[in-house]
């Protein structure tokens, strides 16, 4: 296990039993605009985007209660997962699109299907008021949404996919990884996915959207056609570390 990662797993063990909001972090990405037109040069602004996400753990980080590698322990499980980071998202956020912009066409939509590219860079702001201590990590960001007709998951090549993977992870699958998390999701959670309107749209006044309540029920009572829909927009995020830094701003508690 990498030292930053044993660190990082220590603050969030202590903070989470004192502060439930310790499980989120802000994640920051950089939006892209054209400028120019009639004639003259294109030129880009770039924006700086930030929102905060909850953390859904490491890739194939699993409890002994649900693991499928007959573990013994917890450093058994440990072989089994990856440094890398995990959040979800909806593929129809902004997020989505300005995380693929250095591989996506101006002005190409977002769809259930998204293109391989190459990791755009993003950042990390995570404080965890109980022990006052702030990690700040730079990762590549990879989005990996439903599988392509090709039968991969859309959003990583194939190197990506071997690389982003757990240690020892011959038969792991980067799908399995995708229904694993959105199983572990609230049902009202879950909900959110299926909703017509993407998020970041305009607020629907007119009472058109579909009741959540009635989206969650249905959904517990294992409504295949939304289950699949809300799979159709659900995605992970894979956030891959390039630099970590910690800094510690009070004494850690007694």
């Amino acid at each position: 296990m990498s030292r930053w990662k044993k660190l990082l797993q220590d603050s969030l063990s202590k903070s989470m039993k004192e502060d439930k909001d310790s499980i989120s972090y802000c994640l920051s990405t950089v939006s892209r605009f054209e400028s120019g037109g009639d004639g003259s040069a294109t030129r880009y602004e770039y924006h700086p985007e930030s929102r905060t996400v909850v953390h859904r753990g490491f890739v194939n980080e699993r409890r002994r209660h649900d693991d499928q590698h007959g573990a013994s322990s917890e450093e058994d499980l440990e072989e089994h997962t990856s440094d890398n980071l995990l959040v979800c998202t909806d593929v129809r956020s902004p997020k989505v699109d300005q995380l693929l912009h250095t591989s996506r066409a101006s002005g190409e939509p977002s769809s259930g299907v998204l293109p391989p590219q190459s990791g755009p860079l993003a950042s990390i702001c995570w404080w965890f008021s109980p022990t006052g201590e702030q990690y700040r990590i730079q990762a590549r960001a990879y989005v990996i949404s439903a599988e392509s007709e090709r039968g991969r998951v859309a959003g990583l090549t194939a190197e990506q996919a071997r690389r982003l993977g757990p240690r020892g992870g011959a038969d792991f699958q980067w799908e399995a990884e995708r229904l694993r998390v959105y199983e572990k999701l609230s049902s009202e959670l879950k909900a959110s996915f299926v909703g017509e309107n993407a998020p970041g749209s305009r607020l629907v006044a007119d009472g058109s959207e579909k009741p959540t309540a009635d989206l969650e029920k249905r959904l517990e009572m294992g409504d295949q056609e939304l289950r699949a829909a809300a799979l159709k927009h659900f995605a992970l995020i894979v956030l891959e570390p390039v630099s970590v830094d910690l800094s510690v701003y009070s004494p850690a508690p007694l």
